[in-house]
């Protein structure tokens, strides 16, 4: 492509582009009327006001964010021997806090988080003795066990009870919050364990619609939301701070793209227990 240069160049007027001095005045009084038009337009509908800027910080919920951790215990016996082999394992998941309670406070997560059937159906059906222990940690790194108190598999969601945990906020709920295609929506999560004192990730990404899984038939809301081990049970929140979703899965392939049970179905069960 050729480059090209602009030279401003000065032209002497000729006696036809001169102009008498009432035209100039009438020609500068056009001009500063639409100068003025111009900014009292400029001032009623495109002018930002700084200090009314979008806070992103104010809706997120990251004080009611928790990280869920899962202690595994794993122990046999020799009965001739009287030799006792254990082990222990540590997992860890993401949840929010729905509601506080006398007892302590609700926390939503997935159910795959809440209890590992698989892994204690692996480990029973050779002998061994699986105990599982649910924590939750709050923003603050303060801990507390939980237990279910339910679960609904077919949707991979689980509420759990912390007790004794009094949250400093709660994530906002509206049950017809459900997003638009395309709209921006924020997650809140402790993706490969990610996660510290007053730290956690923050990341946004677009509602894209909700498909079926092919392997069971399940409708599932899908969001470009990165997630990845540790991610499951995060909550996803409109630009409102409304709850619109939680992450339980993720595309094998493309981890940028990431799934949930769909809104409806997410409050139906949050209401079957608040």
């Amino acid at each position: 492509m050729p480059f090209y240069k602009y030279r401003a160049i000065l032209f002497k007027p000729t006696a036809e582009q001169l102009y008498t001095k009432q035209e100039v005045l009438c020609t500068v009084k056009n001009l500063l009327s639409i100068i003025l038009l111009l900014s009292v337009l400029f001032s009623s509908s495109c002018y930002k006001n700084p200090n009314l800027k979008y806070n992103i910080t104010s809706i997120l919920p990251r004080e009611s964010f928790v990280k869920v951790e899962i202690n595994i215990r794993i122990s046999k016996c020799d009965d001739e021997t009287g030799i006792c082999v254990s082990d222990n394992a540590l997992g860890h998941g993401s949840g929010v806090i729905l509601e506080d309670t006398r007892q302590g406070a609700y926390v939503l997560t997935a159910a795959h988080v809440c209890e590992e059937n698989e892994m204690k159906l692996f480990f029973e059906e050779r002998g061994f003795d699986f105990n599982l222990r649910l924590e939750v940690v709050d923003l603050y790194k303060e801990i507390y066990d939980a237990t279910i108190v339910k679960m609904d598999e077919d949707i991979d969601a689980c509420i759990l009870l912390a007790k004794d945990l009094d949250p400093a906020s709660t994530v906002r709920l509206r049950r017809h919050s459900k997003p638009t295609i395309g709209e921006k929506v924020y997650n809140v999560a402790a993706p490969a364990g990610i996660f510290d004192y007053n730290m956690t990730p923050v990341l946004e990404g677009r509602y894209s619609g909700d498909t079926v899984n092919i392997i069971d038939g399940t409708e599932l809301s899908v969001y470009t939301i990165p997630a990845i081990g540790g991610s499951s049970g995060s909550p996803v929140v409109d630009r409102d701070g409304y709850l619109v979703g939680m992450i339980h899965s993720v595309h094998t392939r493309f981890p940028q793209v990431s799934f949930s049970t769909t809104t409806e179905k997410l409050y139906n069960f949050i209401f079957s227990v608040l």
